[in-house]
């Protein structure tokens, strides 16, 4: 039985540990995302003020 709690608490903290993981990921993709289109916006709105 301890056998058991001990796989099961190691797969909790795993799954937990995933989950996190992905969360962290989808919180940096979306930071690169709108700093990309920040970026993007000042250098047209640069270039169109120059042009």
């Amino acid at each position: 039985m301890v056998v058991v709690v001990v796989v099961e608490v190691v797969a909790v903290a795993v799954v937990a540990v995933v989950v996190v993981a992905v969360v962290v990921a989808v919180v940096v993709v979306a930071v690169v995302v709108v700093v990309v289109v920040v970026v993007v916006a000042v250098v047209v709105s640069w270039v169109r003020l120059r042009g």
